[in-house]
């Protein structure tokens, strides 16, 4: 992720500046949307993030990165199982990520809940991740029924 802030020459990317390494600590929240050029799901994401994000401006910083940079890969292959995916930071620190198109009342719906977490001294990373593990454990096999 620490490519500069302008794109590589594509035919499409989204109107979002380009993440920084140093960006995950100067915002209390950044949003992070995960695109590649060739997925078209990423394009119509890219077009509702456009309508909804503007009221949020001042408090949550928008940026953008593409998977197809082969600096921002070891990233995608860390945090992400598909694209396109918003993750939410919180004062530098992971916090949610969220995959698939989602509709602009689910993005500002995110967004607020988010915003809500980053005023918690310790805001508490939503249930999601570890129910996904456990269902992944039960259908190996490996966990409880329960």
């Amino acid at each position: 992720m620490g490519g500069s802030r302008e794109q590589a020459p594509t035919m499409w990317a989204p109107s979002s500046l380009a993440v920084k390494a140093d960006d995950l600590g100067n915002y209390p929240v950044l949003v992070l949307h995960c695109w590649a050029e060739w997925d078209q799901p990423d394009r119509e994401m890219s077009r509702r993030l456009d309508v909804v994000t503007s009221p949020y401006a001042d408090r949550i910083c928008f940026r953008s990165c593409d998977i197809d940079v082969p600096e921002n890969l070891p990233f995608f292959l860390s945090r992400l199982a598909n694209i396109p995916a918003l993750v939410c930071f919180i004062r530098g620190e992971w916090f949610e990520t969220v995959v698939g198109l989602r509709s602009e009342d689910e993005l500002r719906s995110l967004f607020d809940r988010w915003l809500a977490a980053a005023v918690d001294p310790v805001p508490r990373r939503p249930r999601t991740a570890s129910g996904l593990v456990a269902l992944v454990g039960r259908l190996l096999g490996r966990g409880s029924r329960s």
